[in-house]
């Protein structure tokens, strides 16, 4: 999470949140598209993945380069995709002239951790070579609104955690000109931008890109719309999901993590990607190296990662106690086919 966005945990100072209340941005038909400008889309060099969500282009036709959609819909001038142009305009006035406390000017916003608010900047945003980390206070509809009236820059490898139930899905960028997310970044939230959206090569965002000019991809990035945001998976992929979920093995907490240890979690070498699915240590609370989680949360002796440790020893003992045959009793599996069952 496709830190979702994900390095080593910094020292960062914590920001004070914002007394007011979530404001509604729709995004209407927005909702479905990953990427969406009104003059055209670029995919340069290396092929970019959108991994959920359309791509559109209205009232321009232009959308050119190397890209492949797993899910969604290609949409030139299209009536959703004219629709799309309209509402951006919408949310973009709406997260734009969010009203932002005076405490919550801000400019560079790396190595902050911040609070659910509205944060804002006369002129620029930037993000530094650091991570930023957004903590939803245990409220998993906690909202932040970052305001430019100029644009938003980050430097290379930039990359977000997201903590105590903070969500890609309630993180919106209005900026007054044009973004630029650096190369190998790893980038969160609904960019509108009044302007252009540009994206460094190998970098990679949860949200979405919505411009009312441009969005161009530089090489090999990937697109993932938030989880909530996913468009609807098939029959067939759910009939298969609830033949698994008949099993008698509660995973309960844990089946949203990918992750998750009791005493330390360590990611050596090059950076690990953890493309679907949370990240967990409790009681413990060290998680080290580099790393980053595309579509999920980290959790440290949170709630959900000390639930998750009493039902990990739940799901073990149902699945040790499971009887087993004795002409399934084996030693080496390689080389074997196996139809259903337990074996031992």
């Amino acid at each position: 999470m496709m830190k979702s966005i994900f390095t080593a945990l910094t020292l960062v100072t914590l920001s004070t949140p914002a007394a007011s209340a979530n404001v509604d941005i729709p995004l209407g038909s927005c909702q479905n598209f990953a990427v969406e400008a009104s003059a055209g889309v670029t995919f340069d060099g290396r092929l970019t993945i959108l991994h959920t969500g359309s791509v559109g282009v209205a009232p321009g036709t232009s959308i050119e380069g190397s890209y492949r959609l797993d899910t969604g819909a290609v949409e030139r001038n299209s009536p959703l995709a004219k629709s799309c142009t309209a509402d951006l305009q919408i949310a973009y006035n709406k997260a734009s002239s969010a009203i932002c406390p005076p405490s919550n000017i801000i400019v560079e916003l790396g190595g902050t951790t911040l609070l659910p608010g509205i944060y804002c900047s006369t002129d620029t945003l930037t993000i530094s070579a650091s991570t930023v980390t957004l903590d939803g206070n245990n409220d998993p509809n906690a909202q932040w609104i970052f305001q430019a009236a100029n644009s938003l820059t980050t430097a290379t490898a930039t990359s977000f955690i997201l903590i105590n139930g903070a969500q890609a899905q309630n993180v919106f960028w209005a900026l007054g000109t044009s973004a630029y997310i650096g190369y190998s970044s790893s980038f969160v939230g609904n960019i509108l931008a009044s302007k252009a959206v540009t994206f460094g090569h190998d970098s990679t965002i949860i949200g979405r890109a919505l411009a009312l000019t441009a969005v161009s991809f530089e090489s090999g990035s990937a697109v993932t719309l938030p989880s909530s945001s996913k468009p609807a998976p098939t029959k067939k992929f759910l009939r298969s999901r609830l033949s698994i979920r008949s099993t008698a093995v509660p995973l309960g907490a844990c089946e949203s993590f990918a992750l998750e240890a009791g005493s330390a979690m360590s990611f050596n070498g090059p950076k690990t990607t953890i493309y679907s699915g949370s990240v967990g240590v409790s009681p413990g609370t060290s998680i080290q190296g580099s790393y980053q989680v595309l579509d999920g949360t980290v959790e440290v002796t949170s709630t959900r990662s000390n639930q998750c440790q009493a039902d990990r020893n739940t799901a073990y003992n149902a699945l040790a106690a499971a009887p087993c045959l004795s002409n399934n009793t084996r030693t080496e599996l390689s080389g074997l086919t196996l139809g259903p069952g337990v074996y031992c």
